[in-house]
């Protein structure tokens, strides 16, 4: 059947498409827009999602994010209809009215816009004259507002500050009861931001929260297929994060104007970092009040950052951290172990996480593999007086079992691994670090004898008794509370040791908070314990460290017994393992 040409105009703009295809206006008001903002701030700007969520402290620019995507999206859509909802229309006004019409100004685009006072329809509404794009401002405590949105297609539908909308009910119900079923119709979306609340649960939580099994970070999208279609890509960032980028004095003063004005009124207030109202409205973290935090982490004592480390000056520089991970760290962190004549020997720490975040899509083909995998090695040195533990890799993927993990310790040959492995000539991580002094596996027994058996990796089954792990947390602490312990600056086991909350019980006990990932911190425990085992059985002992330095994998000191019994000449079945090649491939990335 021939369709008229007046056929397609009218559908494109029912459904909301491009304006004009390279028009040059539009185009203008996106670079402008875009260079304005920070990159934390362009990616939630350009994510194609449709649910797309926003955490941040106060002043991190998540409203100015929304005005971004909003003037971008309006020179760029025909005839599009986008929503601006916060807790209150005054509020909606206060945030988002006035600093439209400046920044219009600034674009010298006054002349194509009208701003229209609209008390009948209870809001404010902008119309881009050269597009018939409209953009509604309302607040979420008139009901009868939000009913006037049932039914509606909407190109857009941003929802700001929801942590503090009437309640956490009304912001699932206005999402899922009122526009979502018909935000497919403009291949529209939703959005959801806020700084975090008191209340911790909900939607906004639940699209924000790590361990959440609809939490998806922006940064992590190519981990999850299909993830720009109906599930919820979340954007957090906290004003440290953008004052740390490089020439955030001359790019962002405000910003980092800001951030300082925080820092002295946290020092002279007195709060700690775990303070919640502090981790809430000043670093853009979920915390309650009263908040007992699991892990007595301080940055100034327990963090340290080798991808500064200057390795022909051999001293560490100031300034915005690199973004250097994987293998790469891990040599970095080598070369940035304290020397003091110290040999550093390695422990390497597995966690599988729990299966109950496994997702299937419509046609029950698994979409997400479940929680992720974390590996993290550790650096100790026998005869270090300070008995400290430095964090020196991290992996945390999806979807790993035992050929996998063997090729991330051991390296992969040309030809694929028939099993064929060798203590003499590792590949992959045991290429670096040496084959470890420990190591210790959160796992079912299957995958650990199968490690053992094919591969000849021999983990140690973590311990995982009723009341092991609220004693393995304190001693931990003790060593926190030294500076004996350090992690990786950035790493997930950063975020987890600053962020992991104990949850009270009906009984008045305390357990950690089951919605927020622990496996690398779980990774820190077992890897503490393992050093200690190392010392208390004698297996390693303090001596004077004179003339001991080497690099690691050098012959071990005399008084010094390799618990992992690799030393002595292997005969016999262990010959198999002598056509092992390092030839690694690499499917890590790393």
């Amino acid at each position: 059947m021939t369709v008229k040409p007046h056929t397609h105009a009218k559908a494109d703009a029912r459904v909301g498409r491009a304006a004009v295809v390279g028009d040059p206006w539009a185009a203008n008001i996106r670079s402008a827009v875009l260079r304005a903002c920070h990159r934390w701030q362009r990616d939630a700007i350009v994510d194609p999602s449709r649910r797309i969520s926003i955490l941040t402290g106060r002043g991190g620019g998540k409203t100015t994010t929304y005005k971004g995507r909003f003037l971008v999206e309006m020179a760029e859509t025909t005839k599009g209809k986008f929503i601006y909802a916060c807790p209150t229309l005054g509020m909606a006004i206060e945030l988002l009215w006035e600093p439209l019409k400046q920044t219009c100004e600034q674009l010298g685009i006054m002349d194509d816009c009208t701003w229209l006072e609209a008390p009948r329809q209870g809001g404010k509404i902008l119309v881009f004259n050269r597009t018939g794009s409209q953009l509604k401002l309302f607040g979420a405590d008139d009901k009868k507002q939000i009913n006037l949105c049932r039914g509606q297609p909407f190109n857009g539908v941003a929802c700001d500050e929801v942590a503090f909308w009437p309640s956490v009910e009304v912001v699932g119900d206005f999402v899922e009861k009122v526009v979502e079923p018909r935000i497919g119709e403009r291949d529209g979306w939703i959005g959801l931001a806020s700084s975090p609340g008191h209340v911790l649960r909900g939607m906004f939580y639940d699209v924000t929260s790590d361990g959440s099994s609809t939490h998806r970070p922006y940064s992590k999208r190519e981990e999850f297929p299909g993830w720009e279609l109906e599930q919820w890509s979340s954007h957090a960032w906290s004003l440290r994060d953008v004052v740390e980028e490089p020439k955030a004095d001359e790019i962002y003063p405000a910003l980092v104007a800001l951030r300082r004005s925080h820092v002295r009124i946290k020092k002279v207030k007195g709060w700690r970092d775990d303070h919640p109202t502090w981790m809430r409205e000043y670093e853009g973290r979920w915390a309650k009040d009263g908040t007992t935090m699991v892990f007595q982490f301080d940055d100034a004592l327990n963090l340290w950052a080798p991808q500064r480390f200057d390795v022909r000056t051999e001293t560490f520089r100031d300034g915005a951290l690199p973004q250097i991970e994987g293998l790469q760290l891990l040599k970095l962190a080598i070369a940035a172990l304290p020397k003091d004549h110290l040999e550093w020997h390695f422990v390497l720490i597995g966690d599988k996480g729990s299966p109950r975040a496994a997702e299937k899509d419509e046609h029950g083909e698994a979409k997400r593999e479940g929680d992720p995998f974390a590996w993290n090695a550790f650096a100790f040195a026998p005869a270090d007086r300070q008995r400290r533990m430095l964090h020196a890799f991290y992996l945390e993927k999806t979807g790993m079992y035992a050929r996998t993990i063997a090729q991330l310790c051991l390296g992969a040959d040309d030809k694929g691994m028939n099993g064929c492995m060798s203590h003499e000539k590792p590949g992959g991580l045991f290429e670096i670090i040496g084959w470890p002094d420990a190591m210790v596996m959160d796992s079912d027994a299957a995958l650990i004898a199968e490690l053992s058996n094919t591969y000849g990796l021999r983990f140690e089954k973590a311990e995982k008794k009723p009341d092991y792990k609220a004693g393995a947390i304190e001693l931990a602490n003790g060593d926190l509370i030294t500076g004996a312990i350090k992690a990786l600056e950035g790493s997930p086991l950063h975020r987890q040791m600053t962020g992991l909350q104990w949850a009270e019980q009906e009984s008045g006990a305390l357990r950690e908070d089951p919605s927020q990932p622990n496996h690398s911190s779980d990774c820190m425990i077992y890897g503490h314990r393992a050093v200690a085992k190392l010392y208390e059985s004698g297996a390693v002992n303090e001596e004077d460290g004179n003339d001991r330095g080497g690099p690691a994998g050098s012959p071990a000191p005399a008084n010094y017994s390799d618990p992992m019994g690799l030393d002595d000449d292997r005969t016999g079945a262990d010959d198999a393992f002598d056509s092992w090649t390092t030839n690694a491939t690499d499917d890590w990335g790393l």
